[in-house]
């Protein structure tokens, strides 16, 4: 059944409700409350991103995705990757991340910094080679494009009301999952929906290959995410923050067992794109893509992932707060 013109038809009714209010209701309340009646959960999440951004005046501001709160499920008194580096800075690091952050949020993200005028001491921007995949990319419920835009600003009505017509985004990014093909070293290796979800029965070894190809190994230099990059690397040098970039660890030592030799050398060809991506950006940064080993992540031995145990995670807190320290001291 097409559920579309009922859709459009709710959103157009919400849309007047929506003006009326804004019309009638006080300045006070105006943006509040129709942004929530038009845009429902994800506003308040808008909200609340806002909220936390404009706490970073001053402290340590911490992009991120899941990497960065995550806690293994063995470890229950566990601590997150920012309170480690909080503790080992003795500063206040203000938590930004959520699960599927990337490149895309950090810029809606950053342009909320800039033009409300708030001036974290140092910015820390995450580049997690998963988030540049098919397999992020064209996952719907990873795709916050609207939410980034309803960050970026405070209260453009156009982009509040915007939605209205722009069309089912989780629909079309399902639609364009179903379509994707994984690219690795320029040969075509099959459906997305194949590599990212094998069918049952797959031996296990060929499901972890089937995944990194996806999720590592396809090619960073088409992903849409790059241009969001290279964006954000330059609002970070025109800030007058301190601002420190690096790549996020990866296991590396699973993909090279899993992943046949000419298929590992395309994951390290992404990672070098990216490590030249952060040469070329003019700021500090850091290359934590190979620094740890097998042991320090916490993924099951099909689903690869980025997730650290303790042991890991306090080595990216050690490493990384070495050069937040000295380029806070360099400030000064």
């Amino acid at each position: 059944m097409n559920t579309a013109p009922f859709r459009f038809g709710l959103r157009v009714a919400l849309f007047g409700f929506g003006l009326g209010l804004l019309l009638l209701c006080p300045d006070a309340v105006r943006a509040g409350v129709t942004l929530r009646l038009l845009a429902g959960p994800l506003a308040r999440e808008a909200a609340q991103a806002q909220s936390d951004l404009r706490s970073t005046a001053g402290r340590i501001a911490y992009l991120g995705d899941s990497v960065v709160y995550w806690v293994a499920g063995e470890e229950p008194a566990g601590v997150g990757l920012a309170a480690l580096l909080a503790a080992e800075l003795k500063q206040e690091v203000v938590n930004l991340s959520m699960a599927s952050h990337g490149q895309r949020m950090f810029a809606g993200e950053l342009a909320y910094l800039r033009g409300q005028g708030v001036r974290p001491r140092a910015v820390l921007l995450p580049v997690n080679l998963r988030s540049f995949s098919p397999h992020w990319q064209h996952f719907p419920a990873w795709d916050h494009r609207r939410k980034a835009d309803l960050v970026a600003t405070e209260f453009p009505l156009a982009r509040r009301l915007g939605f209205l017509f722009e069309g089912d985004i989780e629909a079309d990014a399902k639609a364009a999952r179903g379509r994707a093909r994984v690219l690795v070293a320029g040969r075509d290796r099959g459906p997305l929906a194949e590599l990212d979800a094998p069918p049952a029965g797959l031996p296990a070894p060929e499901v972890a290959r089937a995944r990194c190809l996806a999720r590592y190994c396809a090619e960073v230099a088409c992903s849409p995410e790059l241009p969001w990059l290279r964006s954000n690397l330059e609002a970070l040098r025109a800030s007058t923050a301190v601002r420190v970039a690096y790549l996020t660890p990866v296991d590396v030592q699973f993909v090279g067992r899993t992943c046949a030799p000419d298929e590992a050398a395309a994951m390290h060809a992404n990672l070098e794109l990216l490590r030249a991506t952060l040469r070329a950006a003019g700021i500090a940064w850091l290359d934590l893509s190979t620094a740890l080993g097998r042991e320090d992540f916490e993924h099951p031995g099909d689903d690869i992932n980025e997730h650290l145990r303790e042991s890991g995670r306090r080595r990216v807190a050690r490493e990384l707060a070495a050069v937040v320290r000295a380029e806070l001291e360099r400030e000064h």
